[in-house]
């Protein structure tokens, strides 16, 4: 008998979830279509949908999916497995983790979630909380876990997601990112909208994207320097008066500061650290200042400011000073995002319980590397939370200010300073944004005593694991999208078939572990009740009357008051003073650790300026890579060239390449761009081929860029710890045949 069921989407394999109704018969998903009710109609407009219409089900029945928990009988990355009930891998992980709670605290356990096709969040950030690890986090460290706290300290709130509106976006700039690569490009059909309305549009961008074609103003920019220009806006913006003056005498304070900052980089200095025209930027800042509200990017698609190692911080304080001066909470520009409670979800008072981790009786140390890096740490929250606690109650309650470094977990693993993590737990590619070598290093030691992997697919990390969890997708389990508390919305749907074989729901993981260590772990079900309190409905009411809740937006919010310490926009932010120290902010200018100016003598060799070319559709991160219609429309890594760089290395398009920096080498094919900025070649990112095999980890050291990544603390932000994807420096180099046989095999 057929029935409809109101779930969710998992075609994107991540959490964007659209709402649809699936009509099933049995196990079969036989069609999907929008929820009326819905907010949204974008399932009958998504291109993946129209490819592939019956995704979900391909995806629900791959034949490699993961369908039963394995546990590991011999070495780290040998292969070899024992296949085992849930309750029995739940039972071992449980007594292991009590073992190592025993000897070393719970700091000793390390908590990592990847891409959200799913609710991970509450589950694990519940669990972590009760438990009492600081160590725990999602992939967006790499994301905004630099330029957030920046953004946050400079005026209380993030700006994720710029709303653009046609006839009130003045201007829209993309900065290093491409929305018309997400798997949802709602967003980006907003764009085109407002272009056609008259919005202008300027591409900041070394590629060829296709944001760049609809632009009326292209810079490209050499990677690694976009704290200059960002500088030289502000610069030309302030000196020609192109800011609300009243705005910045109600609303913020240490403008003055900021002032003489900028006057550092004048248009004709940022021209030549840049590489971008003098004129053009000149150009670019004064649309940019006549033309508010702007909208930045689309979220996560302005993350250019979160991979510039040592330059992160720096470029993330002069973006975000923009953005305040650029019709900031304005309709049509930047929307702050106030806490989920405001958006009709209890987050912080039952999942995202950071006071409670903060100050709980067990936690006897912060995160690992926090006495080196301030931000990622319960020292730094509980600084933000003092500062906001009178406009938000639960302080901030995304993951953002209390994720440990990359490098600094790394460490911990082989080194056991400052002190060790004995286990570790990842879910749907937690993993995937460190740098490769020592991860893999620190993954195969017997420092760390259990190594857990819960996914939906096989991956290198699911071959290095212990023990490996089969997970539910998106259709095969209830689901409350929070989206780890970044947005202004939520929404729901129920399973649209009971899961196959022995896969389970991520949140069982954390619910039955978490009740053998004795935490307040609630059943699924009752802990979305919960969450759903703001709203007076119960899950089940929801899903079926509402789907959606997404209270009307709140603009202007500075005209009340901010949720920083003064109430107002902070350009010598009070919280980074008392956590960095006086007269950190405004930063000088600074380059990424492997620039050429930083390292000419480096340069001579690795001649070549690096950056990475993000998301690529149709994958999102490392997902999709065992789908084979995805591999049929797009088979291999590319590497993005100038043609007369090609031709000065001998490089033909199509031919198999190394991409090489001083730390490692990847394999690559050339794609020849005409437009590319001659000096700068452009990698794929997330990349690993499941025909390599998995004693091989799926050829993850052979053609992921993470394996260029440099991993030290030289090379990370200096508040942070998170690593540089951008501004590397390397050399490109025709492959012989004999080094891609296997590939072509």
């Amino acid at each position: 008998m057929v029935e409809v069921k109101k779930s969710l989407c998992g075609g994107c394999l991540f959490g964007f979830a659209c709402p649809i109704l699936a009509y099933v018969d049995g196990d079969r998903i036989l069609k999907i279509e929008p929820d009326p009710i819905s907010h949204t109609d974008y399932p009958a407009r998504c291109e993946r949908l129209k490819l592939w219409p019956n995704l979900n089900e391909i995806i629900l029945r791959h034949p490699k999916r993961l369908n039963y928990p394995l546990k590991r009988v011999g070495n780290r990355g040998e292969g070899k497995w024992e296949r085992i009930t849930w309750e029995q891998a739940i039972e071992e992980i449980a007594e292991k983790l009590k073992e190592i709670i025993e000897n070393y605290g719970p700091e000793a356990i390390a908590l990592a979630q990847g891409s959200v096709y799913g609710d991970m969040d509450i589950g694990q950030h519940r669990f972590q909380c009760l438990l009492g690890t600081p160590n725990a986090w999602f992939e967006g460290k790499q994301c905004g876990g630099a330029r957030f706290p920046i953004e946050i300290a400079m005026y209380g709130y993030i700006t994720f997601l710029g709303i653009p509106i046609p006839g009130k976006t003045g201007c829209i700039v993309f900065w290093g990112g491409s929305p018309s690569e997400w798997p949802n490009r709602q967003w980006f059909e907003r764009v085109l909208v407002c272009r056609a309305s008259g919005t202008k549009i300027i591409c900041i961008d070394p590629r060829p994207t296709s944001e760049a074609s609809l632009s009326d103003l292209w810079l490209q920019i050499r990677p690694g320097s976009d704290a200059a220009l960002a500088m030289a806006f502000l610069n030309v913006i302030i000196e020609e008066e192109l800011y609300d003056k009243e705005f910045v005498q109600k609303y913020t304070l240490g403008f003055d500061r900021l002032r003489e900052a900028v006057k550092e980089m004048p248009p004709e200095k940022a021209s030549k650290i840049t590489w971008v025209p003098k004129d053009k930027i000149i150009e670019a800042a004064r649309i940019i200042g006549s033309h508010k509200p702007v909208c930045w990017g689309g979220g996560g698609d302005y993350i250019t400011t979160n991979h510039l190692g040592p330059a992160t911080s720096v470029f993330s304080y002069y973006f975000y000073a923009l953005v305040s001066l650029t019709g900031l909470d304005e309709e049509g520009g930047m929307y702050l995002y106030k806490n989920m409670e405001n958006y009709g979800c209890a987050y912080g008072k039952y999942v995202a319980m950071w006071k409670y981790l903060c100050e709980h009786p067990r936690r006897k140390r912060d995160t690992v590397g926090s006495e080196i890096y301030p931000i990622g740490s319960c020292r730094a929250w509980m600084k933000y939370y003092e500062a906001m606690k009178e406009v938000e109650p639960y302080g901030f309650e995304c993951q953002y200010l209390t994720m440990p470094s990359h490098t600094a977990v790394v460490d911990a693993i082989l080194t056991g300073k400052p002190y060790p993590i004995k286990a570790l737990i990842s879910q749907a590619g937690g993993l995937s944004s460190f740098s490769l070598g020592r991860l893999i290093k620190a993954l195969k030691s017997s420092n760390l005593e259990l190594f857990v992997v819960m996914d939906i697919f096989p991956t290198p990390f699911t071959a290095l694991a212990d023990y490996v969890l089969p997970a539910a997708h998106t259709v095969e389990k209830d689901s409350l999208m929070t989206f780890n508390g970044l947005v202004f919305f939520i929404h729901g749907g129920e399973r649209a078939v009971q899961p196959l074989f022995e896969r389970h729901d991520d949140y069982d993981l954390w619910r039955d572990l978490g009740r053998r260590l004795g935490l307040d772990m609630p059943d699924k079900e009752k802990m979305f009740d919960m969450l759903l309190e703001p709203t007076g409905m119960k899950f089940r009411e929801f899903v079926e009357k509402k789907r959606y809740y997404f209270p009307p937006l709140q603009w202007r919010k500075y005209e009340k008051r901010l949720a920083t310490r003064s109430g107002k926009i902070e350009y010598v932010p009070s919280v980074l003073e008392e956590l960095i120290g006086k007269g950190a902010f405004p930063p000088q200018y600074e380059e990424p650790a492997w620039s050429p100016s930083k390292n000419p003598i480096l340069a001579k060799e690795y001649n070549l300026i690096l950056t990475s070319r993000g998301r690529k559709w149709p994958y999102i991160h490392t997902g999709g890579r065992w789908l084979t219609e995805f591999r049929q429309m797009y088979p291999w890594p590319l590497c993005e060239m100038n043609p007369e760089d090609a031709k000065d290395r001998g490089i033909a398009h199509g031919d198999w390449v190394f991409i090489e920096t001083p730390v490692g080498k990847i394999l690559s094919k050339a794609f020849i761009s005409p437009a590319m900025l001659r000096g700068v070649v452009a990698a794929d990112t997330f990349w690993y081929l499941p025909e390599e095999g998995e004693e091989s980890l799926y050829g993850l050291l052979k053609y992921n860029f993470n394996a260029l990544i440099p991993d030290g603390y030289e090379y990370t932000d200096r508040i942070s710890g998170t690593l540089p994807y951008r501004g590397l420096l390397c050399k490109v180099y025709k492959a012989a045949e004999t080094e891609v046989q296997t590939v072509v095999k």
